[in-house]
């Protein structure tokens, strides 16, 4: 007698958006998670992960600025998550995803034996591109870090603005933490007229870069 243990495995495709609305999906998933393909079809593949995470889920397959200036873009990644099953049991899954130009295909397999266990963060491991290991869950937190830290930094630089006397306010303002250039739009009219009072000074919107 074998004691092998049986996981069944299933494969499907879902968007590369925020949605992952679930384009198809093998019926294999009815053994695994006991849904049928017509009941998956057209959800969101985030709304079947039971984990705290599971909105950072579509996170994985966004290409960040470093990827882009190495040229080490990710497109084939493994992780485990758990599953919510027909009965309201999640399942520990192993999934391996190819990320793809307007979707991801996923391959999962059940481990049905291992009790559940809460993940609270999502580690994934890259099998190609840099070929390191995320967690997902830090660098989100990270990344929403520096955007409040930016906004923080813009709104006390604006009220700095605004307090000294003469200060010009900018129309526009650059996503940069370090300012590279600063123009002001100029008002043709006005500088025409300023211009033949004798009278130096700049006009129009402030644009910082």
């Amino acid at each position: 007698m074998s004691d092998k243990i049986h996981r069944p495995s299933y494969i499907g495709i879902h968007s590369r958006d925020e949605s992952t609305q679930i384009l198809y999906i093998s019926s294999g998933c009815r053994q695994s998670i006991g849904f049928t393909p017509a009941e998956i079809v057209s959800k969101n593949a985030h709304d079947f992960i039971a984990d705290p995470y599971s909105n950072n889920y579509a996170s994985i397959y966004e290409t960040s600025e470093e990827e882009q200036a190495e040229d080490d873009e990710a497109n084939a990644f493994v992780m485990y998550v758990n599953i919510r099953t027909a009965n309201g049991d999640p399942v520990l899954h192993r999934a391996t995803t190819f990320k793809c130009d307007n979707c991801v295909i996923f391959i999962c397999v059940g481990f049905h034996e291992l009790p559940y266990q809460s993940k609270h963060e999502l580690d994934v491991q890259m099998l190609d591109g840099a070929m390191k290991r995320m967690n997902i869950t830090h660098e989100k937190e990270a990344r929403q870090r520096d955007v409040n830290n930016h906004q923080q930094a813009a709104a006390r630089w604006r009220e700095r603005a605004e307090s000294e006397q003469g200060q010009r306010v900018p129309l526009y303002r650059a996503q940069s933490r370090q300012i590279k250039a600063a123009f002001v739009l100029e008002n043709q009219s006005a500088t025409e007229i300023l211009a033949n009072e004798g009278i130096r000074r700049q006009n129009g919107p402030l644009v910082v870069f």
